[in-house]
């Protein structure tokens, strides 16, 4: 008998993203576990994916890949080239724009099977289609399934908390895989909240405006075009309290950063805005350099796989050390969990 999943003490949200560290780690038996037990009490489930899954090959690898269960009342986003479900579907929607796999199609199940999920073309569209199912009351709950190794689905304006699934299958040595999932977590849910910050960043903010100076005197200084060549900028940044980035922290501008000795608290809009590795995260710490974000976000439980397509860990260990260096977060082991660990 599978665990339900309120019995696990996962809060309830409206939009999850499921992040896997590595591919075919087990991202969809988690989402399919979900979706069966949020059906068994009457929690009707939108699936999305940020890439192509529920096909039966992995167009880059070759490998085989586990179906995407669609439960009856369930909704999915799938493509009208790969709609080939002899099941009974409602199509509730055919939007006009096109992708690889055709023009996107919103279906609901009428009869349990299996399907294809698609991109419709970007997290915005993927946002718009979700926000407006919720909005309708069509549905209570949206699971997005992400790409390997992206946190851009995790972003606070798509997901409302993240699932995080981890183990054997990713690359490294144990530890390494330990201190990648922790530094997952770090960069969601554990960096400061700039909530003194957030009323005078969310006043000034514009489209055009790549950059906000705070400063302690109250003056806000909103800069229209970034050039990190630019010592004008550099001198700024040097003189400000705080400085809001608007795009993505990346290893160009953390080394630069680094390199002009600047010391200032650098806020984000969110974990995923921070494209570096742990090594560089915690250079840009040592120097000097605060980091902190706007929206925090959740990581509600953590799924550990033991078992990989070439090894598998002690069963067990890898769920005890997590439990030990995230005490704050509820973690737990796929097989014990869903009953099938490679699904």
């Amino acid at each position: 008998m599978e665990k339900e999943t309120f019995a696990l003490g996962l809060p309830l949200h409206k939009r999850y993203a499921i992040l896997g560290l590595e591919k075919n780690i087990g991202k969809t038996t988690v989402l399919n576990w979900i979706s069966r037990v949020w059906g068994r009490n009457s929690q009707s489930t939108l699936l999305l994916s940020i890439g192509r899954d529920g096909e039966e090959v992995d167009v880059i690898d070759g490998h085989a890949k586990p179906k995407i269960e669609l439960q009856k009342g369930n909704y999915a986003l799938t493509g009208e080239r790969v709609l080939t479900s002899p099941a009974l579907l409602e199509v509730v929607e055919v939007f006009s724009f096109k992708t690889l796999a055709g023009r996107p199609v919103l279906v609901k199940a009428i009869e349990d099977t299996t399907i294809e999920l698609i991109n419709p073309g970007g997290l915005e569209r993927l946002t718009e289609i979700a926000d407006q199912l919720l909005a309708q009351g069509r549905c209570d709950r949206v699971l997005l399934d992400g790409a390997f190794n992206r946190l851009s689905h995790a972003q606070r304006a798509v997901a409302d908390s993240v699932l995080l699934v981890t183990g054997a299958q990713a690359q490294g040595t144990f530890e390494e895989i330990l201190e990648k999932t922790v530094y997952v977590v770090e960069r969601l849910e554990r960096l400061p909240s700039s909530v003194e910050w957030r009323t005078r960043i969310e006043e000034a903010d514009r489209p055009d405006a790549p950059m906000i100076l705070l400063s302690e005197e109250g003056k806000t200084m909103v800069v229209g075009e970034t050039s990190w060549q630019n010592p004008k900028t550099i001198a700024e940044m040097r003189k400000a309290r705080a400085v809001y980035m608007k795009g993505a922290l990346t290893p160009g501008i953390a080394d630069k950063l680094l390199q002009e000795r600047v010391k200032t608290e650098v806020i984000l809009r969110d974990g995923p805005c921070i494209q570096l590795d742990a090594g560089l995260y915690r250079r840009m710490q040592a120097g000097g350099l605060r980091l902190s974000v706007l929206y925090p976000i959740p990581v509600i439980g953590i799924f550990v796989n033991s078992f990989g397509a070439k090894r598998s860990f002690t069963n067990g260990r890898m769920k005890g050390e997590l439990a030990r260096r995230l005490p704050a977060n509820p973690v737990f082991d796929l097989f014990e969990v869903t009953e099938t660990a490679n699904k």
